[in-house]
């Protein structure tokens, strides 16, 4: 485990200087090719301590890069840009957040690629668990962990967060005890949303409340309704006031913050997926964005970039 702050700045034009540079960040062989080459820029911070590192790409020109097997845990999120994934025999799109696990093959193609990272040292894991479970030496799933994905805004306010509080600014590198606790928070995080804990010895409420876990599955599956932060509560089974407080507590955000979140989600994908000649105003209407400007002032503010230019991308 790191027991200082390492920051790392590589800003580059030239394929194996950043295929290399990616190497090292994952601690794997890297493959890297870009087309066309002369277009490629290749701009990644990174900071690591206590056995998480996290990092932000931005990466022009369409690539494709992979790797026979990841290093730890590292949970990956394209937040601009195209991106498809294959992990084992697993695959899927890049805006919703997915994990590569130890010893797990990795194909990735993408395009103005803006990505954000964090993984985590497997015995940092281990030791987590143990303390969640106190069981010695417990045992930690590889496969098949994207297909189990639960609560995915969760992990994408985590990786956003972390970005903003590790990432982009070095205010914190000297402040061990709280980068400490935000690598503790994030590998709960990790666990709270993907299965690799053994589910017989790993119980999820030792890390989020059952009304938290029912409010956060209500909203994920109910984000494209006309449903209300009452219904929200009611399905958790606690009231408007308690949940408000829970949010808070847990993820630093109100449950009516949360469902915008979820629902420019939405309406993301929508707009990735969208035929030639589709409207912005019909999806954001799709997804409860009654006003158009009100709707592309959130979507850039969340994925730096305008709703019109994902769905030209």
């Amino acid at each position: 485990m790191t027991s200082t702050t390492a920051r790392t700045v590589v800003r580059t034009a030239d394929v194996e200087t950043a295929r290399t540079a990616m190497g090292e960040l994952f601690g794997a062989p890297m493959a890297l090719t870009a087309d066309p080459p002369a277009a490629f820029r290749y701009d990644v911070t990174s900071t690591a301590h206590a056995g998480v590192t996290a990092a932000a790409f931005r990466i022009d020109s369409s690539c494709h890069c992979g790797s026979d097997a990841f290093d730890g845990y590292t949970v990956v999120h394209a937040v601009a840009g195209r991106h498809r994934w294959h992990v084992g025999n697993e695959s899927g799109n890049g805006a919703v957040p997915f994990v590569i696990a130890p010893g797990r093959d990795v194909s990735v193609q993408f395009s103005q690629l803006r990505l954000r990272t964090v993984q985590f040292e497997t015995a940092e894991v281990q030791r987590v668990v143990e303390s969640l479970t106190g069981a010695a030496s417990p045992r930690l799933r590889t496969e098949l962990l994207n297909s189990g994905l639960r609560h995915p805004r969760l992990m994408v306010e985590n990786l956003r967060f972390i970005e903003g509080t590790l990432v982009a600014s070095d205010e914190l590198d000297e402040a061990p005890l709280i980068r400490a606790q935000l690598a503790h928070q994030a590998i709960l995080a990790l666990l709270d949303c993907f299965p690799i804990g053994d589910r017989e010895m790993y119980d999820r409420s030792s890390i989020m409340p059952a009304s938290m876990r029912r409010a956060l599955a209500y909203i994920d599956d109910h984000a494209s309704d006309p449903i209300t932060i009452s219904d929200v509560a009611l399905a958790a089974r606690v009231s408007v006031r308690t949940l408000q407080a829970a949010f808070r507590r847990h993820l630093g955000e109100t449950p009516f913050e949360y469902l915008m979140r979820a629902r420019l989600s939405g309406a993301r994908a929508d707009l990735r997926a969208a035929a030639p000649g589709a409207a912005v105003r019909e999806i954001a209407h799709r997804w409860g964005f009654a006003h158009s400007g009100r709707f592309a002032q959130r979507y850039t503010a969340e994925y730096g970039e305008t709703p019109s230019q994902t769905l030209r991308a």
